[in-house]
């Protein structure tokens, strides 16, 4: 016998012993007692049931618009309004300080990812996943490399740093 047909047993049941019920005055039976137990329980199973498995039966529809997991909650709204670009032209000179050098790498660098895990920020530069405190090799055609140091990882901006120079560079979403 299938669960599913439990329901309309008790229920035929119910109806056949109702005559019987009629005829001993209206006092309940040990009979009728037991099947309304049965199926007050079956319908607390039922209601569990539903609570249970309900939202996989029949799950809610996703939103429209799905939140980037890559972005805090606040980020998401500045995100829709539109920043302007700036661009700082640097000039095709010798490096003579470190602030001129740092100037002419950093916007060679390939910045491809934002993600915050642990409250930890990091950023995905030249296909490497860097977090602060960490060194960016970058390959120069007049010499060696130059390591770049991260100082600092914000929501809209980086720090990089060469020696004691730093240079504050904004992020693009």
């Amino acid at each position: 016998m299938s669960l599913r047909r439990l329901p309309f047993l008790l229920l035929a049941l119910v109806v056949t012993l109702g005559p019987v019920e009629a005829q001993t005055g209206g006092a309940p039976t040990a009979l009728t007692e037991a099947l309304r137990r049965a199926a007050a329980r079956f319908a607390r199973n039922e209601e569990r049931i539903k609570v249970v498995y309900g939202q996989r039966r029949d799950p809610q529809p996703l939103p429209a618009t799905l939140p980037n997991p890559f972005y805090r909650g606040a980020e998401l709204s500045e995100l829709a309004q539109p920043q302007p670009e700036k661009h700082e032209i640097v000039p095709a000179a010798p490096d003579i300080t470190d602030a001129d050098t740092l100037a002419r790498l950093a916007p060679t660098l390939r910045i491809s990812g934002f993600v915050m895990r642990n409250q930890q920020s990091y950023l995905t530069i030249n296909s490497i996943v860097c977090k602060v405190g960490d060194l960016i090799p970058v390959t120069r055609a007049d010499g060696p490399p130059v390591f770049l140091q991260i100082r600092k990882i914000a929501s809209d901006s980086l720090t990089l740093g060469l020696n004691d120079a730093e240079l504050t560079m904004p992020l693009k979403r």
